[in-house]
């Protein structure tokens, strides 16, 4: 089963840079304010990016382009700390994120895949291709 989510009329993300000695104080103050994800706490997320034939993203990216469009597939390997079992089925997601400055527009389409398939195949398997191919 698909499920298609959009964030609603987009979100704002900044991100923040803090010297190595703030981050004991950093983590308490996130612990004290912050909720862990109840779907996925404790999870270790991978990420693949893909890229497009005339690299726009990577080109993005590196102008600092006001308008960015990242494409990537994710999933959440150790759900509860836990290690999975390599043959399991597991929740994948292909994300289509769009910034336009610090706006954040992101399409999540969610889908399924063996952990073995996505620990072992080669980025320019056809098991990859197909992931690509959806975000046609």
């Amino acid at each position: 089963m698909v499920r298609e989510s959009n964030t609603r009329k987009g979100e704002y993300e900044l991100k923040y840079a803090f010297p190595d000695i703030m981050s004991s104080a950093l983590d308490a103050w996130l612990r004290f304010n912050c909720q862990e994800d109840r779907e996925f706490p404790a999870a270790r997320v991978q990420s693949i990016y893909y890229e497009t034939l005339d690299m726009m993203s990577l080109a993005e990216k590196l102008n600092s382009d006001y308008f960015k469009t990242k494409y990537r597939l994710r999933w959440y390997e150790s759900l509860g700390g836990q290690r999975k079992d390599a043959s399991e089925t597991i929740k994948v997601f292909l994300e289509r994120k769009q910034k336009i400055g610090a706006k954040r527009n992101k399409k999540r389409v969610m889908a399924s895949a063996e952990l073995t398939h996505l620990r072992n195949q080669d980025l320019d398997s056809s098991f990859h291709q197909a992931w690509c191919d959806r975000f046609k």
